[in-house]
Order: C-alpha cells, then structure tokens, then sequence
C-alpha cells in the first residue's frame, strides 16, 4: 500500500478514452517533476476497453495506475463524482425512475432508489477488488461534486421520517414552519420555497438542507462500508 512520509501534494487527472497513452504517461511525468507525489483518477473504470464497448474494464486505468508507481505517484481512485451517469452504470442500464428532472433540464440520480443503490455499491467494490492491490493506490474519495438532488417517492419518504424523528408531532412542524398539515406524509419537496404567504418561514428549505446533508453523510458511510467489504486497508 502506497504511503507517504511527507505532506501530500497532487491534481486530478482525468482518463480520457481519445487520449493516446503516451499523452498520459507524458502528463503523470509533467506531475512528478513539478515536485507533487498524489494523482486523483478519475473515472476509475474505462468501459470503452471492454470488447462490447461498455462492460466493466481497466486496460486504461490500469496503464495510468502502473506509471504512478513507477513515478512514485499515489492515486486517490474518485468512485463516484463530475458525472454520476458515467461511471457506476452503462447507458443502456438507464430507466427513467432512476433520475429525478428539475426546472434546469438536468437529470440527479435518485441515489435512495433500492435499485441504483445496489449498482453503486456493486460498482465501488468492483473497482476496489481490481485495484486493492496496486502498489499506488491510497485510498478512494467516494463521493467528489456531486449534487443531491434526488425528488424521487425514496428521497420524499426519507425526508418526511428524518421530519418526524425531528418534531416528533405534525403540531410541532406546523409551529416552526407556519403549515397546516394533518400528517408528515403531505409534506412535497418540490413547493418548500413556495411563499406561503408574507410571514412565510424560510425552515422548510432550512430543514430539506440539513436533512441532505444528513443523507449525503450516510451515502458515503454505506459506500465506505461496501469498499471496505473487499479492502479493508484503504
């Protein structure tokens, strides 16, 4: 296992499918004599590899994780981040359930679906049983810009329980949010920034932030605990 004895210093470089391997090799050099001793990789999984252009593989990655050690660089192996579509799942997996759509066009993985779940957790330890081994690799950064947005009936039934762990009684969130609900199940996600009306209170949103932020902490302590099912030592 790569380990350092000094503070670490380092960029990201991303893996391209179009770029020649002598590019890359000639960049993580570029790397190394500017003084820095970490790489972050990302995506750390180059399905255009594979014989049918998009089963899981590594020939790519595995190139730029061989010259790391040779270079005396340590990788950071990014799971999952920049595109949550790209790397845990190929195209032709999509359905329509799995991604939630806002008012920007853009598509949010619903990552509380049962189903998406799964493939994340299955993905990280693939490439945690493929690279626990490398004599570069440090560690894994499991969940690197990536937005919460998830509006799917999942996300909605999570956020409604972590509501009512919290005041306990409907009468409790109907006082501080300024509502009138008759059960925690009426409560959307998509009108919390809706103007009740002129004395309007802003915990709603205040609330649905802290609640992601709540989520996105147990996101990274399940995807953690799937990595460490097949390496335990990073």
């Amino acid at each position: 296992m790569a380990s350092f004895d000094k503070p670490m210093l380092g960029t990201v470089l991303l893996i391209e499918q179009d770029v020649p391997r002598d590019t890359i090799h000639c960049d993580l050099e570029n790397i190394a004599a500017l003084g820095m001793n970490l790489v972050v990789l990302w995506p750390p999984m180059s399905r255009w590899d594979s014989a049918d252009g998009v089963s899981a593989a590594f020939d790519t990655v595995d190139f730029a994780m061989d010259t790391c050690a040779e270079l005396g660089l340590g990788v950071i192996l990014e799971l999952e981040g920049q595109n949550p579509s790209f790397q845990f799942m190929p195209d032709y997996q999509f359905k329509e359930e799995y991604f939630s759509t806002d008012d920007t066009g853009k598509h949010w993985v619903n990552y509380l679906h049962p189903e998406v779940d799964r493939l994340i957790c299955d993905y990280c330890r693939d490439v945690a049983v493929h690279f626990r081994d490398h004599p570069a690799l440090l560690g894994y950064d499991l969940f690197n810009e990536v937005n919460f947005r998830s509006t799917d009936k999942y996300n909605l039934a999570a956020f409604q329980s972590w509501l009512e762990n919290k005041y306990e009684s409907v009468a409790g969130l109907n006082r501080v949010w300024g509502r009138f609900y008759n059960s925690f199940d009426q409560v959307r996600i998509d009108n919390l920034d809706y103007a009740y009306s002129s004395w309007s209170s802003l915990r709603p949103q205040l609330d649905f932030f802290d609640y992601r932020a709540d989520t996105v902490a147990g996101l990274i302590r399940h995807w953690g605990e799937a990595v460490r099912e097949v390496d335990p030592q990073h």
